[in-house]
């Protein structure tokens, strides 16, 4: 090399989460010499304050570094098995986004010739009551005859938000099909947990063989088959009305369907069906006992409803506990994981094989 030549920038090792050089340096300075002084830490790295502030900024926004004092002055870092785990998860997730979206797009494109504009997208089926029959069970002589004739998939969204009754026919319905050895997926609304008796359900069927994972804001009802038929909710949302519901059967809109399920899989978290410690016995009976019985057992249920994303009141539902009670216990679990969020919690959780 020669004089005139200058070595080239050494890349970040933590490049992958937009971070540079600079930055990284901020980062293992603040690390190695905790509560630093912003002034102090200007002068060793001998940087200018607005490059170090704009490398602070996006430190903090990242989850790696917090401020321990009002006016912003002292500086931390935040536990980086924690932190960085928690950044690699995120951009795992925004990878596996990618590839699907390849997926579509190559789907899209093999699947173009084969439509025509006359083509149906879908179609929508009829199906009214027998004599005597509530008003949705014409649906439901459709669903279970879908579930017969799969051969080897389901997927489902199930985004009510489970404020009625539990449906005694659900476990009935889909047994069969799991012993056949048809592989089930499900997404659950995460508001479904606090509904006495639906963790009961959801731990049967996951004994049975479901997989299933709980999250927000999910469609109120889809089921893919076979990759091949979609079911879409019914048409009116008047129970006294549920007749009629859309049959997708396009290549290109199940795509879209598929997608949208792995995405939301990803994002979602495994269902708590061990919460009770596999007892057979009603949340607000048995949760109570469950819990006071292994501290280490205890912990891990919290993380895993925290995990969920419930609220206090709904984690206190879930367990039986009093709303006190359970505040009481997500403090200690914080304490006892060495993190300050819940968010960290979960990541913590995972590192430690919980969820």
């Amino acid at each position: 090399m020669t004089g005139d030549e200058q070595e080239p920038a050494r890349e970040s090792q933590f490049a992958v989460f937009g971070l540079d050089e600079f930055d990284e340096r901020v980062y293992l300075r603040i690390l190695s010499q905790p509560w630093v002084p912003r002034a102090l830490l200007t002068e060793l790295l001998g940087a200018q304050e607005g490059a170090l502030a704009a490398s602070l900024d996006k430190l903090a926004a990242l989850g790696l570094i917090r401020s321990m004092t009002v006016d912003g002055d002292r500086l931390i870092g935040n536990r980086p098995d924690a932190a960085l785990s928690a950044l690699a998860y995120r951009k795992l997730a925004e990878l596996e986004d990618t590839r699907v979206r390849s997926d579509i797009l190559t789907d899209i494109h093999r699947d173009r010739a084969a439509l025509t504009p006359r083509a149906p997208l879908a179609d929508v089926v009829h199906a009214y009551p027998e004599a005597g029959q509530p008003p949705g069970s014409g649906l439901h002589r459709i669903f279970v005859r879908l579930l017969a004739e799969t051969k080897f998939e389901i997927l489902g969204f199930d985004g009510e938000k489970g404020t009625g009754p539990i449906d005694p026919e659900e476990i009935d319905d889909e047994a069969p099909v799991l012993k056949r050895g048809v592989a089930v997926r499900a997404l659950y609304s995460a508001e479904q947990l606090v509904v006495p008796g639906r963790l009961r359900n959801l731990r049967a069927l996951a004994e049975l063989g479901e997989r299933s994972r709980v999250s927000w804001h999910l469609p109120r009802l889809m089921i893919v088959f076979d990759r091949r038929l979609a079911l879409l909710p019914p048409i009116s949302r008047d129970p006294m009305n549920n007749f009629s519901a859309v049959l997708v059967h396009s290549p290109t809109l199940i795509t879209l369907i598929l997608w949208l399920f792995e995405h939301q899989w990803q994002l979602a978290t495994p269902t708590p069906v061990g919460v009770v410690s596999g007892r057979e016995a009603e949340a607000e009976a048995g949760a109570a006992d469950a819990l006071e019985g292994n501290d280490e057992s205890a912990s891990r249920q919290l993380a895993i409803l925290l995990a969920t994303g419930l609220k206090d009141e709904a984690v206190a539902a879930v367990l039986g506990l009093s709303v006190k009670t359970t505040r009481r216990r997500i403090t200690a679990l914080l304490a006892e994981l060495g993190v300050g969020t819940r968010f960290e919690a979960g990541a913590e959780a995972a590192r430690r094989g919980w969820i």
